[in-house]
């Protein structure tokens, strides 16, 4: 059942062609790999692949939102393959994507049927707007260069097309299967090949143009963390773990299809990235995910054995792994003696004093890389620009724990919402403790959710506060 159809929604569903787009999204993929495993260099793969995808979001005609969507989302499993501009300017393809996708959709938009009233601009993304061009008046005021400038305002700008996009995307009623398992295969894929190089070191001597330095990357405490080779850092650990809500919710009821299997073999894929990726943040905030969800399922049995499986876990593991994940608590508890999570708290501290010094804001790429997008858009965008990003999210997130509770246990829509729900907690912690805003193959993910969640929201009806 369509949870958006009925008096309560605003996007009407509408027919598309998602069996085309899976299977030119197969076949692109397919001829992709196969240049790989040719030896063709990663610029002839990256431009085969642009020039295919451009094709295919023409081809997909009145499908193209849909396309391009999905298009995106598979995308994020590029990692770091950037073309630089200047030193501190480089554009991904992701980037272009996105800005071709929206010219596309617009075309095809006009010639298309579409709802009549589709999704409105989120009210914290208009408020943000004004923030953004005092940011970069400031920022030339002050002096700072323009290219560090656009380096960060244009990973903020992409919010822009990218809710265009889904906007026509999400008013297919077929959209959400088509996201939700791109979305986790484009992380199992991720997940998978940084756990082959971190188990098998010899098959990246396969791939040697893709995967140039597989060795693990030993940090202070002893803990081994996988390079992620091909996806360029430990950070692709980031796409796994946005990906594991959409995965984890099959093993909150009984398997009933082989898709249900595949998502819950997938949710263990993830988990396995997220914990040789070495974050610890992104360990204590997947066991409050996990624990949240058995808490909204129900599942107090389940709970008591993850939780006994859990802590014979740490007892078993290697003495390094059981001192990283203690460093977290300490980290958490402001108790840090490890020099990564003293330098974070350093830089939050600077951005936070700059922001108290100047209020409006220093500019565009001021306080450099925070490690906390809510401080750093506090530095350089000012207190009020933090505070209309906190609300939003914060409203994002109020909004569909309530709308959850509107359908019964086991309705589709009410597992769909909390899936969302379960993803912007992942997106919170990202912004609050990481940082994605200085790179868009680490904010792209986290602003799809957002807005997938935002648009979700308004097809059933509910648009309140910031959201």
């Amino acid at each position: 059942m369509w949870p958006g159809r009925g008096p309560h929604s605003r996007l009407a569903p509408r027919r598309s062609g998602t069996r085309k787009i899976w299977w030119y999204t197969i076949g692109a993929l397919t001829a992709a790999a196969a240049l790989a495993a040719a030896g063709a260099p990663f610029k002839a793969v990256l431009i085969a692949v642009l020039v295919l995808g451009g094709l295919g979001l023409v081809l997909a005609g009145s499908s193209a939102a849909l396309a391009s969507a999905t298009t995106i989302v598979a995308s994020f499993a590029i990692g770091y393959r950037t073309v630089e501009v200047t030193p501190v300017l480089r554009i991904h393809p992701t980037e272009v994507l996105i800005w071709v996708a929206a010219a596309v959709v617009a075309v095809t938009g006009r010639r298309s049927a579409t709802p009549r009233r589709l999704a409105r601009f989120p009210r914290w993304l208009v408020l943000s707007v004004p923030f953004w061009v005092l940011a970069g008046v400031t920022g030339a005021a002050n002096g700072i260069a323009w290219d560090a400038m656009l380096a960060e305002a244009k990973d903020f700008l992409l919010i822009i097309p990218l809710f265009l996009i889904l906007r026509r995307a999400l008013a297919d009623k077929r959209s959400w299967p088509v996201l939700r398992y791109t979305f986790v295969g484009a992380g199992v894929f991720v997940a998978a090949l940084g756990l082959i190089e971190y188990l098998f070191p010899a098959f990246a001597r396969h791939f040697s143009s893709f995967m140039a330095n597989p060795a693990p990357l030993v940090t202070g405490g002893g803990f081994a963390r996988a390079q992620f080779s091909f996806w360029g850092s430990p950070g692709a650990s980031f796409m796994c773990f946005l990906a594991l809500p959409f995965a984890l919710g099959a093993w909150m009821r009984p398997a009933a299809s082989a898709a249900d299997w595949g998502r819950r073999l997938a949710a263990v894929i993830l988990g396995a990235g997220i914990f040789i990726g070495g974050y610890r943040s992104l360990w204590l905030a997947t066991l409050l995910v996990l624990a949240i969800s058995l808490a909204i399922h129900a599942k107090g049995t389940l709970a008591v054995v993850l939780l006994l499986v859990g802590a014979s876990t740490v007892i078993a593991v290697p003495s390094v792994t059981e001192v990283r994940f203690e460093s977290a608590l300490e980290a958490v508890s402001f108790r840090a003696t490890d020099s990564s999570a003293r330098k974070r708290y350093h830089r939050f501290d600077r951005a936070v004093a700059q922001a108290a010094h100047d209020p409006l804001g220093g500019g565009w790429a001021s306080s450099g890389w925070v490690h906390s997008d809510l401080a750093q858009i506090a530095a350089n965008q000012g207190i009020l620009a933090a505070l209309v990003v906190l609300g939003g999210l914060l409203s994002t997130l109020i909004g569909l724990w309530l709308v959850s509770r509107r359908f019964p246990i086991g309705h589709e829509g009410r597992d769909r919402t909390l899936e969302l729900f379960l993803a912007m907690v992942m997106c919170g912690v990202l912004l609050a403790v990481q940082g994605v805003e200085v790179l868009p193959q680490y904010c792209v993910p986290v602003w799809f959710i957002w807005l997938w969640s935002g648009i979700w929201l308004q097809a059933l009806g509910w648009r309140r506060f910031l959201a």
